[in-house]
């Protein structure tokens, strides 16, 4: 039964009654995501952001009691380009009663003085229609709020209130809603410790002065954060970002994907239900037990337990693994490449700072990427000078500069954009600008880390040999996984007919190879095993990022296709 909706008043202190609904906009996934690239619609509501170890933001607009107002920004936002935009209830029969202190209201629309506000400390928001109220982080209870009052007031927030919040419709005010890297709001440092009354230091002789008992945060609280913002519960969506990033498999849900599957189980005698097209315990049992059973099948997973499928490029590998793995650098050291040589100066860099040795090495790379060749459209910088780097800004530009050149092979890093995010921003957009080069980014997407992704990686690489494709197309492949992973918009009719029309001709040609021979039949039957497995869960994985399912059936193709399409060039 629906509980009674209920207004809590207790001693001036307020909190969103459990019974009531709200609601927010999700505007979509972006990756890298900066608060600057949503201006054009602050006038629907507050921004703000959650975001994932893989640097996803899932990007929410307002907070709404009523979901007919909630549909009209979701009208509006799809209007404006955000093609996936989605409303979504937050459930605040999943929070939890949490004592904050109200710094102020402001208007969503209009420039937040957030350095100002950050004198409190951390920050947290509540969205409500065009305003956002902001708060301090969570108290352990009401009393310590209280006993912390005083303090904030004495800050400058003579208005500031205790109130209860429900911890559904309270979120952490990052860098991404203020624009204000962390760290930069000011300290505020007492000289002096606040006076004490006579009565204040008898009852409490052995006490500091500062507050030990008021949490700033959840964890200090002994609270856990969990995310409000879960889908409409009929659609029953999980969490879109797990460990790996490895979404659920929906039992419920009827496709050709597991049918395909549970054909080739049926036959390798490991399943022995129906094929229906359900991915149920049944068919994920088989699965596993096909893993054992299949002697292909268990040496491809061996195989793609060690390293990345399809990276043979020593130097590529080596820039991969520049922050991770010590002997990346002397790959870097041995080679004479341009590549080699802007990356020895970006370490140079990042370690010592601005040195005659980095620009030494940066020009050289430059000069020698781009000297005495002929341009139809001339680079969107002067190669011939040569250039002093006093900050990252420009040496990660050059860099990126140095992969954009005509005839580069070498993709620039995922954990370039994760440890410089601005810089690597601007940098990819004007290198990516340059309509003679071939800049590449690296597949920064988390499917890597799934086994039946790597092992189809292996087994496609595997039916490759001796057709090894061109590094550039692969690169490019990397880049569509790229963009593919973070899209906010739903395949068009064209691209449902060019994915359906790739994946058949695939098939095909595989199965008429696998029928040549003995050896390529066992290759294929552990290929199919793997693809089949990849695409219902990437199916399910689009589908967890809002798109409904015959959108994610064909998301999963083009996926698969920028995964593997390269290496099956041959059998399309």
């Amino acid at each position: 039964m629906k509980k009674i909706q209920l207004l809590l008043t207790f001693c001036g202190f307020s909190i969103l009654a459990w019974g009531q609904q709200h609601f927010t906009v999700q505007a979509g996934m972006f990756l890298n995501a900066k608060t600057e690239d949503f201006d054009g619609v602050r006038d629907l509501g507050f921004v703000y952001a959650e975001v994932s170890n893989d640097n996803v933001y899932r990007v929410f607009v307002g907070g709404y009691e009523k979901q007919v107002d909630a549909d009209k920004v979701t009208a509006t936002l799809r209007q404006r380009g955000y093609g996936n935009a989605q409303t979504m209830e937050i459930r605040l029969s999943e929070g939890r009663n949490l004592s904050v202190i109200q710094l102020a209201t402001r208007d969503a629309g209009k420039a937040i003085e957030w350095a100002e506000l950050g004198k409190a400390g951390d920050l947290y928001g509540i969205a409500a229609d065009d305003d956002v109220k902001i708060t301090t982080a969570p108290y352990a209870d009401i009393n310590a709020a209280k006993r912390d009052l005083s303090r904030i007031q004495q800050l400058g927030f003579k208005d500031a209130f205790v109130k209860n919040v429900n911890s559904a419709v309270l979120f952490v005010i990052t860098p991404f809603e203020t624009g204000i890297k962390k760290g930069l709001f000011p300290l505020v440092l007492d000289k002096q410790p606040p006076k004490r009354t006579a009565q204040q230091q008898q009852q409490q002789p052995s006490q500091r002065v500062t507050p030990v008992d008021v949490p700033r945060t959840y964890e200090e609280a002994g609270l856990t954060v969990k995310s409000p913002y879960q889908q409409q519960a009929q659609q029953a969506k999980p969490a879109i970002v797990q460990k790996k990033s490895q979404p659920a498999i929906r039992a419920n849900l009827k496709r050709r994907s597991a049918l395909e599957l549970q054909k080739i189980l049926k036959a390798e005698g490991v399943y022995t239900g129906s094929v229906d097209g359900l991915y149920g315990a049944g068919t994920a049992k088989a699965y596993e037990a096909v893993k054992l059973s299949n002697r292909e099948l268990r040496k491809y997973l061996l195989l793609a337990q060690h390293g990345e499928a399809g990276v043979n490029d020593r130097l590529q590998q080596a820039i991969d693994n520049l922050v991770t793995d010590p002997s990346a650098v002397l790959v870097l050291e041995s080679s004479s490449t341009s590549i080699a040589k802007a990356y020895r100066a970006y370490m140079l860099f990042t370690q010592l700072g601005a040195d005659n040795e980095v620009n030494r090495l940066m020009n050289a790379a430059l000069k020698e990427t781009y000297g005495n060749r002929p341009f139809k459209t001339q680079p969107p910088f002067d190669y011939r000078a040569t250039y002093a780097y006093q900050d990252l800004d420009q040496l990660i530009l050059h860099l990126y500069y140095v992969h954009s050149s005509p005839g580069m092979t070498y993709s620039a890093p995922c954990w370039m954009s994760e440890r410089h995010p601005r810089e690597s921003g601007k940098a990819a957009t004007a290198a990516a600008a340059f309509p003679a080069g071939e800049f590449q980014l690296k597949a920064c997407d988390p499917l890597s880390q799934w086994e039946e992704i790597q092992t189809m990686l292996v087994i496609a690489t595997d039916m490759q040999s001796g057709n090894k494709a061109e590094a550039v197309k692969a690169a490019a492949a990397a880049t569509q996984r790229s963009r593919l992973l973070t899209t906010p918009y739903s395949p068009t009719k064209e691209e449902q007919r060019q994915a359906e029309s790739w994946n058949q001709q695939v098939w095909d040609g595989l199965n008429i190879w696998s029928a040549k021979d003995p050896m390529h039949q066992q290759m294929v039957t552990a290929f199919k095993v793997m693809y089949f497995q990849s695409q219902v869960r990437l199916e399910d994985y689009f589908i967890d990022r809002g798109f409904e399912a015959e959108e994610a059936k064909t998301l999963a193709i083009q996926m698969l296709q920028a995964l593997v399409g390269v290496q099956l060039a041959r059998f399309a």
